[in-house]
């Protein structure tokens, strides 16, 4: 018979970790949901219909490209733009280290 080791063994009780959890995916799915449809406009306004296209139908590529030209661009990264694909990619890996931390 095998061992069970607890630390393996995943918490399937709804608790504090797993609300605080929804609570930060909802938020984190809407902005990823407005910063998509920002970067569809940044691409239409800088390239024009082609590159909003583009963007559209490849939203993670796109938002790292927009990021580094809007960046280089601007000559900084603390332009609205750039600080918000910052704080959704730091918020995405948080949210998947919460998952390993809290599941």
């Amino acid at each position: 018979m095998m061992a069970r080791f607890k630390f393996l063994s995943y918490n399937t009780e709804p608790g504090v970790g797993c609300g605080t959890l929804l609570a930060f995916q909802t938020v984190l799915l809407y902005l990823g949901a407005f910063i998509h449809i920002w970067t569809v406009f940044v691409a239409l306004i800088e390239g024009g219909i082609i590159p909003a296209v583009a963007s559209l139908i490849m939203p993670l590529f796109a938002e790292v490209y927009w990021f580094f030209a809007i960046s280089s661009t601007t000559g900084t990264v603390l332009n609205p733009y750039s600080t918000a694909v910052l704080f959704f990619f730091t918020g995405c890996s948080c949210m998947d280290s919460g998952n390993i931390l809290f599941h």
